[in-house]
């Protein structure tokens, strides 16, 4: 039947109702015939009509549209019986097939699983034209993004069984289309080539068949009007207009051209800037918020940016509804824009109620305890972005989304906090090989939200030929609801290396605690440890190896300061992590080893396009034995691997002693520098492109920028429920005799 028929069949059956019924009848029963896969009582619930009503003509046309638009059938008919105590009202329904089977035919670029997942239907439903369409014209988008601009998908349907089809997608693919050529007119001011650099659309090469260069995408180039228009309009042309671009495709659908006209106009600078309406404090005062100056080139964002510092700056003072409107005159003749901020700023507003929604597991006051905010508080719209940046920082939560709605009054808000978990707990096993650690098996097991309280419980063991390690550790982030934090480690190590090895036991107290300053802590370390320098190779070690076997105690304490103002831990985009630490052994301590260690670390991140970023970070280190007694060679600085110089083997750098074996030196200087790039933002899993710099020097050595080691690589970061995973590969950029040129890296754990 031809979609024309049918449709009319389906209209015409829409009035078709015929009953020999006086008008005062009533309707003594309803009920439904021909349906196969939809329930009767699906079909009642969406007419109007109920038995014991009168039988109307109007209601029973209104009850066959309604049954008709649930889209499940392709006819819909009334007729009514003689029935005790009125008519009996039956409708008759005709079902569209079920869908039995769904096949794709002709797709080679996107897989069958792909074209699946575009669909708005499943397999087993009610054929649906509309959702057909719908998944069609997903279908074709799909291939338009993937540079198929001219991709051909149509359906049929092929009877597998009563009432039952098999759906097919017939797709014709098409060959590539790519961007020929993008022809820019009125352009004066900028050449085409600075703005063919900003846009997204490029122009395809001999590469494009293989890369995604010159892809032609219409919504990339519909998003191109507007990043040319803010271009203009951010360098002072206040009247350019960009034009839609117009597309021509070759007869040979594989090349396009794309034309965009421009009209620039005139360049504008900023005039005069004002305030008016309800100034706080001063006019000077709002001044420093701005930053948009008289003289300058006239930018739509920097006064986007402005009226947002504006906004910003009375919502810190508990004005939540403050409106800043930009009042602009233009002087045509002087080329400025004279700009008066007009400001309501509203009443003050207080929080009336905190309610937190989504926590199934995570108690409350996990969540408040995070919280810069209170309730019967002034707004302060800094620290309601604080506070979110603090919850989502405990590492417990998928998502936290923040949002005010009305309290009991125009000037009460009440804060809605709606989260959703992530299971925080994990239970790990694996086994692996490398050229330092031989054979290993490694096992943990970690909560990182015990109970629902934020206190974290890690127990773990690493088990191979050349290290054998068991750690258990405990950590409470707010003891007894304080700014306080405590915890404690236990842990047995043994430990294999070049010429000797090392075994030890012991455990450290942690204490933690504000020091008054934004995002400023100091802790306080006790470490006690017992550990012995053993199986020495005696007929290659050198003397100062030989000067450490036997048995030690080191007890120690170590102060610290850290300053954490990232807006993340596991993938900070901006803000710095920066510490300085103090650990001094013997003396009044007691213990067999005495030293003072001094460690500095310094880590910075910024923002740069696109979810793109980039790390800087550099670590100093000092030690020197104390009471007349050496470093310790376990304490000492040794560089290479994942965490420092990157590219050269672990402990691979610093001096050596007479028998060229590296001793660790009791100065480090390490400098790394990334750029990270998304790969699959959703799943947590990033590039990175790095440049390491770094050494460990001698107790008669300079700190020797001259001397540092240099490596230069790329790796991937994922970060997976057990924790970071980072592989990555590093390449010795002046290698020595003896030195590899590069090495591949794996690890779990923190990065810089």
């Amino acid at each position: 039947m031809s979609k024309s028929v049918f449709f009319l069949a389906a209209i015409f059956s829409l009035y078709i109702f015929t009953y020999t019924a006086r008008a005062e009848d009533t309707i003594a029963k309803i009920a439904v015939k021909g349906n196969l896969a939809i329930e009767a009582d699906a079909i009642k619930a969406v007419i109007k009509i109920s038995e014991g009503r009168p039988l109307v003509a109007e209601d029973v046309r209104d009850a066959i549209k309604a049954i008709f638009e649930m889209g499940y059938f392709t006819d819909v008919q009334a007729e009514t019986s003689d029935a005790e105590g009125g008519s009996a009202l039956t409708f008759i329904v005709s079902e569209r097939p079920q869908i039995r089977e769904i096949e794709f035919n002709g797709n080679k670029e996107i897989e069958k699983d792909k074209l699946k997942e575009l669909l708005t239907f499943k397999a087993n439903t009610i054929l649906d034209l509309n959702k057909i369409r719908e998944s069609i014209s997903k279908i074709k988008t799909e291939y338009e993004n993937s540079g198929y601009y001219v991709a051909d998908v149509q359906y049929r349907t092929e009877t597998v069984g009563e009432n039952q089809i098999k759906l097919v997608f017939e797709i014709n693919e098409n060959e590539k289309v790519l961007v020929k050529r993008i022809i820019l007119l009125g352009n004066k001011e900028y050449s085409d080539d600075a703005l063919k650099k900003i846009i997204q659309t490029k122009e395809g090469s001999w590469s494009s068949w293989i890369s995604s260069k010159g892809t032609f995408r219409e919504n990339t180039l519909r998003g191109d009007v507007e990043i040319l228009s803010s271009h203009y309009l951010n360098n002072g042309y206040i009247h350019a207009r960009v034009e839609e671009p117009q597309v021509f495709l070759t007869p040979d659908k594989r090349w396009i051209y794309i034309t965009i006209r421009i009209e620039e106009g005139k360049k504008f600078w900023l005039g005069k800037v004002d305030f008016k309406g309800d100034i706080l404090d001063s006019v000077d005062d709002l001044s420093k918020n701005v930053k948009l100056r008289e003289g300058d080139v006239f930018s739509r964002d920097r006064l986007r940016q402005d009226i947002v510092a504006l906004t910003d700056m009375y919502g810190d003072k508990g004005y939540a509804f403050a409106n800043i409107v930009p009042l602009t005159t233009v002087d045509h003749e002087k080329r400025i824009v004279n700009i008066t901020f007009d400001i309501s700023k509203g009443e003050l507003v207080y929080f009336e109620r905190i309610l937190i929604t989504g926590n199934v597991k995570t108690r409350d006051k996990v969540i408040r305890r995070e919280l810069k905010v209170a309730e019967g508080e002034l707004y302060h719209g800094t620290r309601l972005k604080k506070s979110r940046q603090k919850v989502n920082n405990l590492g417990f939560f998928d998502e936290v989304n923040m949002s005010t709605e009305r309290g009991s009054s125009t000037n009460k808000l009440n804060l809605v906090i709606d989260i959703k978990e992530r299971p925080t707990g994990t239970l790990s096993a694996g086994a692996g090989y490398s050229s330092i650690d031989n054979f290993m098996m490694m096992g943990s097991v970690s909560q990182g939200n015990l109970f629902g309280r934020g206190q974290k419980l890690q127990l773990s063991a690493e088990y191979g030929d050349k290290r054998k390690t068991y750690n258990l550790g405990f950590t409470e982030p707010r003891l007894l609801d304080t700014e306080i934090s405590a915890g404690f480690d236990l842990y047995n190590l043994e430990k294999k290396y070049t010429d000797f090895a090392k075994k030890s036991n012991g455990g450290d107290i942690r204490l933690g605690f504000p020091l008054g300053f934004e995002e400023t802590r100091g802790y306080l370390t006790y470490r006690y440890e017992e550990s012995e320098i053993f199986d020495i190779k005696y007929d290659t070690a050198g003397a100062y190896i030989k000067e450490q076997a036997g048995k030690n105690t080191t007890s120690s304490i170590t102060a610290s300061i850290v300053r954490d103002t990232r807006d993340s831990y596991l993938a900070p985009m901006s803000g710095s992590n920066n510490s300085v630490s103090t650990e001094y052994a013997g003396g009044f301590l007691g213990g067999t080893r005495s030293f003072v260690k001094h460690l500095g670390n310094s880590s910075w991140f910024y923002p740069v396009f696109r979810d793109t970023s980039v790390m800087l970070h550099g670590a100093i280190g000092y030690a020197e034995g104390t009471e007349g007694k050496e470093v310790p060679i376990d304490e000492r600085f040794f560089v290479g691997g994942m965490n420092t110089v990157r590219g050269f083997d672990p402990r691979s750098l610093g001096p050596k002693d007479e028998s060229g074996i590296v001793i660790g030196g009791i100065k480090e200087l390490i400098f790394n520098v990334e750029y990270l790039f998304p790969l699959a933002k959703e799943a947590g899993l990033r590039g990175v492109v790095f440049y390491d710099a770094g050494n460990a020097f001698g107790e008669n050595e300079d700190y020797d920028i001259e001397n540092l080691r240099t490596s230069a690589g790329y790796g991937i970061r994922w970060y997976s429920p057990i924790g970071p995973l980072r592989l990555e590969w590093g390449y010795n950029l002046n290698p020595r005799d003896g030195e590899k040129l590069s090495r591949w890296e794996f690890s779990i754990g923190t990065f810089f």
